[in-house]
């Protein structure tokens, strides 16, 4: 059985240790952007991503679908409608 208290302190060491080793990845317009959505009806992030792309503040590149196999279907269709 695992002591609770030792992995309070692990998870703590850990946390910081991430913390303190990130960096911020550098960002510029012409990075490209693709984004993975599952569902297009959740939230406007397709719309407000191909808003900025056409605005040239970004340069965005596409989106893909990824949902389980029996509802895949819908959702790639409802993606088309947003486009």
């Amino acid at each position: 059985m695992q002591n609770p208290i030792s992995t309070l302190i692990l998870t703590f060491f850990i946390l910081n240790a991430t913390l303190t080793f990130a960096q911020e990845l550098p960002v510029y317009k012409d990075s490209p952007v693709i984004v993975d959505n599952d569902d297009h009806r959740d939230v406007y992030l397709e719309e407000y991503l191909m808003a900025m792309g056409s605005l040239g503040e970004i340069d965005f590149r596409g989106i893909i679908t990824t949902y389980s196999p029996h509802e895949y279907p819908i959702f790639v269709e409802g993606r088309e409608k947003v486009l």
